[in-house]
């Protein structure tokens, strides 16, 4: 019994998808197995929003930093402290807004528009 075409699209579709999202997850990693530890915080002071996701994800930053969030996407997007510290409101594609950073720890972060996006400065003294 042949399989029919639309059935077969699918398949093949699902399968690229698969191994699309398989590589994402390992690209950058040169070692074999698991991954215990999460990853390194990036030093710097701009955060790229780009296909629904900030990057870095984590960045490291000293108190009283501007940091710098640049829409690379085609969505608008926010960035906003979870504990109310930060909120660039809406940045259009395309555009940038800074905030300044204070305090110390760490102070996770989401876009308002799309809750599903998270970041996180780690703030040092």
């Amino acid at each position: 019994m042949q399989p029919k075409p639309r059935l077969l699209l699918a398949t093949v579709m699902l399968t690229a998808l698969i191994a699309v999202g398989a590589a994402a997850c390992s690209s950058g990693s040169s070692s074999s197995g698991s991954r215990t530890a999460a990853p390194a915080a990036a030093t710097g002071t701009v955060v790229h929003i780009k296909n629904y996701a900030f990057s870095p994800s984590t960045l490291r930053v000293t108190a009283g930093a501007k940091v710098t969030f640049v829409n690379d996407d085609s969505m608008v997007h926010t960035a906003t402290a979870t504990n109310g510290s930060f909120d660039t409101g809406h940045i259009n594609p395309g555009a940038s807004k800074t905030v300044t950073v204070r305090g110390s720890g760490s102070i996770p972060y989401m876009c308002e528009i799309h809750q599903f996006m998270h970041g996180q400065l780690q703030i040092t003294g």
